[in-house]
């Protein structure tokens, strides 16, 4: 039995996308906080910049990838092969079928993914923001760090735009991505001609220059990425076929999972120093306000929800964040151990 045969065979009973993303999220929690309590201990400032970036990426490969995966289901369904021939129809098919056919259902999983998308471009830019103007208010007038906020708004947008230029084949697939993401999409366009009078501002004539020529550039190869890859048949080649699948089932998710777990760590730790600091108790009812803003519980919410549902999945993930929800409140239990380090 070769690889795509196993593939094939699982996939029969799990979403494998969602397998490897609970699994990771698993793994991480019962290794990390079991074993040190925290991931990061007083992150930097691009250290949260990079973890938001490949976040933003990784999320919207993701949710691009659910969003394919529903475009399929509905096309099989369509064409009469879902189930596949020979295959027993069950209540959990007729109940795929039916989600998948239905308008609510639909609408319901666009309005996750939109949340899901814009929700993070939105609130973790905050993050560092906090950091961010404390920085720039101490630093020199040339500093760097003037324009963190630019940059992040900037590259998490270009992020999440390369991500459905890399998924989605035909401009009405790209142009409902482009509308799912919203926020993103619109942001670019807020922000760049902001960066371009900042950096004019701060370095005259020659730093408009190089932003333009940096950014134009980004956007030009996203433009031919989408011209001469991704609208061709270059991906429709059976070695191209190959490869897809196990980054759309394997690669992606456990990338997607070890980023949103790092922005949670982040966002544990900070919310941990922040109750402490207001006199706040730290326990799970006050944590777990700052856990779904992190993002992994929506993330994995709307990945549940999306057709085909597989109750395997299901099952799966509450295993996994029962583990993630009780590992958290072990480390809370020691928590007089870890305020004392943050202060």
């Amino acid at each position: 039995m070769g690889i795509r045969d196993v593939f094939e065979k699982l996939s029969e009973y799990v979403n494998l996308n969602e397998l490897v993303f609970d699994l990771t999220i698993t793994a991480a929690a019962v290794f990390v906080y079991r074993q040190s309590g925290f991931l990061f201990h007083q992150p930097g400032i691009w250290e949260k910049i990079a973890v938001i970036v490949c976040v933003q990426f990784f999320t919207a490969l993701f949710f691009a990838g659910i969003l394919k995966r529903y475009d399929e289901l509905k096309e099989d369904c369509a064409l009469g092969i879902y189930p596949p021939f020979g295959n027993r129809i069950g209540f959990i098919d007729r109940m795929n079928k039916r989600m998948v056919k239905s308008k609510i259902v639909r609408f319901i999983l666009y309005l996750f993914l939109f949340a899901g998308v814009n929700g993070l471009f939105i609130l973790m830019p905050m993050e560092v923001y906090k950091i961010a103007r404390q920085m720039a208010m101490a630093a020199e007038s040339g500093d760097a760090n003037k324009y963190m906020m630019v940059v992040t708004l900037l590259t998490t947008g270009f992020a999440v735009m390369l991500a459905g230029v890399m998924m989605f084949k035909g401009s009405q697939a790209l142009v409902r991505w482009y509308a799912i993401s919203a926020v993103p999409f619109i942001s670019e366009f807020i922000v760049w001609p902001i960066g371009i009078v900042f950096f004019a501002y701060a370095h005259g004539f020659l730093g408009a220059v190089l932003f333009l020529v940096g950014t134009g550039g980004i956007f030009a190869g996203i433009i031919i990425f989408k011209i001469m890859l991704a609208d061709r048949e270059i991906m429709d080649k059976p070695i191209a076929v190959k490869l897809m699948r196990p980054l759309r089932a394997i690669v992606i998710p456990f990338l997607t999972a070890v980023a949103l777990f790092a922005w949670n760590d982040m966002i544990l730790y900070s919310s941990v120093r922040e109750l402490s600091l207001n006199h706040i108790g730290i326990n799970m009812a006050n944590i777990f306000p700052y856990l779904l803003l992190g993002g992994l519980v929506p993330v994995r919410a709307a990945a549940l929800f999306a057709p085909p549902v597989k109750p395997v999945n299901i099952l799966i993930s509450a295993v996994t964040f029962y583990l993630f929800f009780a590992n958290i409140d072990a480390i809370l239990g020691g928590i007089m151990e870890i305020i004392g380090r943050i202060r």
